[in-house]
């Protein structure tokens, strides 16, 4: 596996001071954002730059305009049957919901509980053999 490596000097005339970073990672990128992190963080516990105080960045969900689809009334009917035979609630969303959740909160069954093993469940480590494939 490759590292790699990523350093930086930056000279502060100001300070007359020179400040060194460097960092390494799997990728040249990894490598080069660790680095520019570690100068950024100098040069603030230095007072040289000042703490963000703006608005950070939102990340917005991408909105996609709904399309009709066009379904056989064989699968709707099987659909319905499904629906009946397991009783499930259906879920309405109105216009005004738009942000409303898909999840049916109705518990559709309950597994028995499972029953413990007595017998060690702990595989144990045996060196590798040639020309065996596990």
């Amino acid at each position: 596996m490759k590292t790699f490596f990523a350093e930086l000097s930056i000279c502060i005339r100001e300070r007359n001071q020179t400040i060194h970073a460097r960092e390494n990672g799997s990728t040249k990128q990894i490598a080069s954002k660790s680095c520019a992190l570690a100068l950024v963080r100098q040069l603030y516990h230095l007072n040289i730059i000042e703490p963000f105080t703006g608005e950070k960045k939102k990340k917005q969900i991408e909105k996609t305009t709904p399309f009709r689809v066009t379904v056989s009334n064989d699968i709707v009917k099987e659909l319905d049957e499904v629906i009946k035979l397991f009783n499930i609630q259906l879920v309405v969303i109105n216009e005004q919901q738009a942000n409303g959740s898909l999840l049916n909160p109705q518990i559709l069954e309950r597994f028995p509980p499972s029953e413990r093993r007595t017998t060690s469940s702990i595989i144990q480590w045996v060196p590798p053999i040639p020309n065996w494939n596990p």
